[in-house]
Parts: structure tokens; sequence; C-alpha cells
């Protein structure tokens, strides 16, 4: 591959102007302006991209550029370590580990206004002296804008499609954080603490491998902690409801 000269004109994305920077006639961008206008912190860009480096194609995907030439017929500053710069594609694939609001508005701006414009040659266009003619030119391109921006829905409808599927796997995979934990095991504390008031013949030892048993087989899991996150409130409710009756050998 070989660079060509960019024209380096600005862009207004989200609210801020960056550089375009082209490669070989194609628009690209940097690990650090995707961090900049989405808005994350320097350097998740590069951990989202190397957590998931085999999905990502050379050349396909993202160029590495390493001279000096490269870097000024790309319009990049220059970095004596190299730059990796992503394609379309490769920017649409490293946005999709973002799932919050401003990715997807900040992700329709650079594909509609970074990406996908086009430099066209200004020149005055041959009008057909037959008016039938004329109007069949000017359908034609009227399709191929229509076909183009069908292109575009799909790609991002396909885009939505896919993180809305990741999400909710994510959501239904993700188990019980630090402070959940923590909330369940007062809970239990306390409904053994209640009980112990109640029924002062109770076997306080029994009590809480019981109670523990009861809520394991209820979730279907091995410990408890492994209680998904999605279901910590149905966890609570059953504790809070479990009466010792509930529980054989009390």
């Amino acid at each position: 591959m070989t660079a060509q000269s960019s024209a380096r004109e600005l862009v207004t994305v989200a609210g801020r102007a960056i550089e375009k920077l082209e490669y070989e006639g194609n628009p690209v961008i940097t690990l650090k302006m995707i961090d900049e206008l989405h808005g994350r912190p320097a350097g998740t860009a590069r951990r989202n991209f190397n957590a998931n480096r085999k999905q990502f194609q050379s050349r396909e995907d993202f160029v590495v550029i390493t001279t000096l030439d490269e870097f000024r017929t790309t319009g990049a500053r220059h970095n004596p370590n190299g730059l990796t710069l992503f394609t379309e594609s490769g920017y649409l694939k490293l946005v999709k580990t973002f799932t919050d609001d401003l990715a997807w508005q900040v992700q329709g701006q650079l594909v509609e206004c970074y990406f996908r414009v086009k430099h066209e040659i200004q020149q005055t266009p041959s009008i057909p002296s037959d008016p039938v003619l004329a109007m069949l030119a000017v359908m034609q391109d009227l399709r191929k804008a229509q076909i183009s921006l069908s292109e575009q829905n799909q790609v991002l409808a396909v885009g939505l499609a896919e993180t809305r599927h990741d999400l909710a796997k994510f959501v239904e995979e993700r188990r019980l954080e630090n402070w959940q934990q923590a909330n369940i095991l007062k809970a239990v504390n306390h409904k053994v603490e209640l009980w112990r008031e109640a029924y002062p013949q109770l076997n306080v030892k029994k009590a809480y491998p019981a109670i523990w048993r009861h809520v394991k087989e209820k979730f279907s899991v091995p410990r408890y902690n492994e209680i998904p996150a999605a279901k910590y409130d149905d966890a609570m409710a059953l504790i809070r409801k479990l009466h010792i009756s509930n529980l054989a050998g009390l």
C-alpha cells in the first residue's frame, strides 16, 4: 500500500472540529480521535482494540503507518513508534464495544459526515438535449442516491442489532456486584436474627445453611454470588419473604 495526499479538511462531529485524515484516498481515524470524540478516557479505544484484536483484519479494518512519507501524505502528526489508522469498517467494529447513548450519536455523525462524504470534481454537467434523456438521467441519479442511503441504513441497522444482542448477553451473564452480595448477606443475617427472637429454640447453626441452600436452589446456582445481577431484586425479595416453615429440618 502507498499513501496518497489528503485534502486535510476540517469536519465537525459531535460539536468538535477534527482534521480529516485519508489513507489511499479513504477516510481513516486514529485511536486518540475515537477517545476524544466519544468522550472516553485516553487509552480506552486502544484497550478495547487490543482486547478484541482477533476480530480486526489488517489492511481491511486498520493499517499501521511508520514512514515519514506516510505521515506527511496522510496528514497525521508524526509518531516515531508508528500510528494505527482505522477504516470505516474497523471503526464500526471498535465502536461496538461502546454501548452508551453518546456512542450511537457520534457513530452516526462520523459515518455520515466523515467516512461517507466523497470529494467530487466540480464540473459543469452535460445536459442531454433530449428532455426524455434528461429526465432519465435525473431519475438515475436519484436512484443511485437512494441505493446509497439504503446501504447506509442497512449497515447502521445491522450494527444496532448486533450491539443490542451483545448488551443483552452482557446483562444476562453479569453476576452480582460486591455491594449486592453484601446486601444479600445482611438480609440473611437479619432474617436469622428475627427468627431467633420469634423462635427461641431455633438452631442457628442449621438456619444459615438451610437459607443458603434454599436460595441457591431457587436460582439454580452452586454459590449465591453467581446469581445473575439482574435477579438481585428477586433474591432480596425471596429472603425478606422467607418463612421458617419453608425450610425443612427447622
